[in-house]
């Protein structure tokens, strides 16, 4: 899939999937058969086969109800790029100031709702502030 060239290994595409839980190992928990499920495959690929295998503790989430498969499959990218970024490179914590530019794709969209979600401190954490498309505080439009 990925490579210079030519890809350096065989690989099912796909990164995102979802669908239902056909089968749990003995010792898994947290998914029973039939748990309608959102997941994401990471760089490993293989989210567009008929069936894919997955550990329990990957990024697997149940579906919730009030979401089509169209729409609970969107979410993992942004997610999981939004959350490296911040999280993990970006070191964001409680208390800090967040500015998302463009926070209406998947990517941008998605960091924003974490930045409400992930490190609110009491009236102190990241606050969302919402502005019209362009709009830039002390800036004359014309």
């Amino acid at each position: 899939m990925f490579g210079i060239g030519k890809p350096w290994k065989e690989r099912i595409l796909g990164t995102e999937l979802a669908g239902e839980v056909e089968g749990a190992g003995k010792d898994v928990t947290r998914f029973k058969t039939g748990d309608r499920v959102v997941a994401s495959t990471g760089m490993a690929g293989g989210g567009h086969a008929q069936y894919a295998c997955l550990p329990e503790t990957g990024a697997v989430a149940i579906k919730p109800d009030s979401l089509s498969w169209e729409e609970a499959v969107a979410i993992p990218f942004g997610a999981n790029t939004a959350l490296y970024f911040l999280r993990d490179l970006g070191k964001i914590r409680a208390g800090q100031e967040l500015l998302i530019i463009g926070a209406s794709g998947a990517i941008g969209s998605a960091g924003s709702a974490a930045g409400q979600t992930l490190w609110r401190d009491g009236d102190r954490g990241l606050q969302r502030r919402e502005r019209g498309v362009g709009e830039v505080p002390g800036c004359r439009h014309r």
